[in-house]
């Protein structure tokens, strides 16, 4: 080849990167939840956390293991662009080992074995709650949730009252508005305003009141975007929050002071604003103080998460 060959390829060649980059750079992407009305999808997601404490130089520790299957349907529309979407639980799953013991449960395949307690969990596959949905992802509102708690906490068939009032405990919590935002936060993302390039970022606080109050604060970053599938990666950091730090219990008080990180992607269809997959762990260490008629005890604590979650279809 000669050189003015050679160098009318090279030309080429520049122009085709050039272009290439433009488009690159160009590359802007909007990313709203926005299903149609009648749309349903089906979701799983699991969590798992291992809990580490230490009190009087015991070292305990707890590890659990929930799992939850929904249906979601995009009900109706307003003319803000929220949307109404109704969740239905199509199963849960719960494995737990603490100092007290193990318990399992599956709906999808029940044991007789299973721990009573856990076997009332099987309540609430088939049962739906309503969620009002903003274009930015912002829960703006939950339906229904009231009264699935009150006939679930009504039907519980446990004699015992130290251990129905144990459960139902655990099920406010696992159950309750704040947590079920929390979950369902993993799967709708907290959208920017207008349009994002490759490489911007966006923040998000939020409150989370799983077994500790914290406030995670985090930054939201568009690593890639191919065929409508949008890539984020998330990055937090957890504190405590100084307002909620103190819980009242009845007969004692906790009190925490914690702190973490939170990591992970997520692979957001941005087409209706769901997520396909995502994966995010978070850690979280610290103390937590047992305040008993004013005496004190210290238990260095630490938590570990594993949140997963995965659009099986459409």
């Amino acid at each position: 080849m000669n050189k003015q060959k050679i160098t009318g390829t090279m030309i080429v060649l520049g122009l085709v990167l050039l272009l290439t980059s433009c488009t690159w750079e160009e590359l802007k992407v909007e990313m709203q939840f926005s299903p149609e009305v009648g749309d349903v999808y089906q979701i799983e997601m699991m969590m798992e956390q291992e809990i580490i404490q230490t009190l009087e130089g015991e070292e305990m520790t707890s590890e659990q293991t929930m799992g939850f299957g929904y249906s979601i349907t995009a009900t109706s529309g307003d003319e803000d662009g929220n949307v109404w979407i109704d969740v239905e639980y199509e199963w849960i799953q719960l494995q737990q080992t603490t100092p007290m013991g193990t318990v399992e449960y599956d709906s999808r395949n029940p044991s007789e074995d299973s721990e009573p307690i856990a076997q009332e969990l099987g309540f609430m596959v088939g049962k739906i709650f309503s969620m009002k949905v903003s274009p930015s992802g912002e829960i703006l509102e939950i339906a229904g949730l009231d009264t699935l708690l009150y006939e679930f906490i009504e039907n519980l068939d446990v004699e015992d009252e130290t251990l129905r009032a144990e459960f139902e405990e655990q099920i406010q919590e696992v159950f309750s508005e704040d947590a079920l935002i929390e979950q369902m936060g993993n799967m709708i993302v907290d959208y920017p305003e207008g349009e994002v390039r490759i490489g911007d970022t966006w923040t998000a606080s939020a409150e989370s009141t799983g077994l500790a109050p914290v406030v995670v604060e985090t930054t939201y970053t568009l690593e890639a975007y191919e065929d409508g599938i949008a890539t984020i990666s998330v990055v937090s950091t957890i504190d405590s929050d100084p307002e909620t730090s103190v819980m009242d219990m009845g007969i004692y008080q906790i009190q925490y002071d914690l702190t973490g990180t939170q990591e992970g992607t997520i692979d957001v269809d941005t087409k209706v604003g769901l997520s396909l997959s995502s994966v995010i762990t978070q850690e979280i260490s610290g103390e937590m103080t047992l305040i008993i008629e004013e005496e004190e005890f210290t238990v260095p604590t630490t938590m570990t998460s594993n949140a997963t979650i995965e659009m099986i279809k459409e």
